[in-house]
């Protein structure tokens, strides 16, 4: 009996090995394909003709950010990108409740972001706080307009991507915009 449970929990690992190979691999063939620096993986807020929560690759590419999720894939050419800032739950209350952060936001627009992150402040249990994070990019859309697409990343590896991203597209999120 003890053998047979040995047996099968090599197997399983082996198998998860081989999985897990095979991601690397994937992943890496991802990144060439696309020319990508950076790349992390997230869940789609809002911003995009796909569901809330979908699971979505952001690839920063020299030219562009590519978004892949099974739902579809985009791309936002880095010239069309007006901003961006990765935010925690903390950040997006301080700049609601400031008159000034609401109004500018060191540029970076928040959508319905406020309000999502201000409808779910009151909801949960007790217990174990978990920050959320945020990745908001603000664009121009095809059709000339100011977009906004929100990511969310509850691990916080969105501050290391987006000091990737600035220095691959050459925006400063915290610089303030003169309009």
């Amino acid at each position: 009996m003890g053998i047979a449970i040995t047996v099968v929990i090599l197997v399983l690992l082996w198998l998860g090995m081989m999985k897990l190979r095979k991601f690397r691999g994937n992943y890496r063939n991802k990144m060439e394909e696309l020319n990508a620096v950076e790349s992390i993986y997230v869940s789609h807020i809002e911003g995009l003709p796909i569901p809330q929560g979908t699971a979505t690759w952001l690839y920063a590419c020299p030219d562009k950010v590519v978004i892949e999720s099974k739902n579809g894939n985009f791309e936002v050419p880095n010239d069309r990108i007006i901003n961006f800032a990765a935010l925690s739950e903390e950040d997006v209350k301080q700049i609601e409740k400031s008159v000034i952060g609401r109004a500018v936001v060191g540029g970076i627009l928040l959508g319905g972001l406020g309000a999502i992150v201000g409808g779910l402040s009151g909801v949960g249990t007790k217990g174990k706080k978990v920050i959320r994070h945020f990745f908001v990019i603000n664009y121009t859309n095809k059709d000339g307009d100011t977009a906004i697409v929100t990511f969310e990343n509850n691990v916080n590896d969105l501050k290391l991507f987006a000091d990737k991203f600035s220095e691959i597209i050459g925006i400063d999120p915290n610089k303030r915009i003169t309009l």
